[in-house]
């Protein structure tokens, strides 16, 4: 009698280990880098490539810049020092897009890779940005 409550035990405690770690196992997954495609949630400009943005160099030319890895996504004011201008060329939110154009509810929100120039008034880079964002 003991051996078969001892084996109804195990199989319920490893019934809710298994859900526990079924759970918490998804949790590095949240903003985390996807497995299979670690570009999953960002979205590139046309030309850009990761390579290409390591060639990319502080002193540079904005022409060069554009020659290298064409047009960015968008631009904006620079973050500390308004009269510059900051070039994206990768954004957050690839997979919500793809959902939102597919008529689908909700998303798998993953790290993104952020790669932005900031270029002052004489259009020469001054500052890099570029790594993994978890947002």
């Amino acid at each position: 009698m003991s051996r078969i409550i001892l084996k109804i035990l195990s199989i319920l405690g490893l019934s809710f280990l298994t859900v526990v770690l079924f759970v918490f196992g998804q949790i590095p997954l949240i903003e985390g880098k996807h497995l299979l495609n670690k570009y999953i949630d960002t979205e590139f400009a046309e030309n850009y490539s990761p390579e290409k943005f390591e060639q990319i160099k502080i002193g540079m030319k904005l022409d060069q810049v554009i020659d290298l890895i064409g047009e960015p996504l968008y631009t904006g004011n620079g973050y500390k020092d308004t009269l510059n201008r900051n070039y994206y060329y990768t954004g957050d939110g690839k997979l919500l897009h793809k959902t939102k154009d597919n008529g689908q509810k909700g998303y798998d929100d993953f790290a993104w890779y952020r790669s932005t120039i900031e270029v002052n008034s004489e259009n020469i880079v001054v500052n890099i940005d570029k790594g993994w964002s978890h947002d």
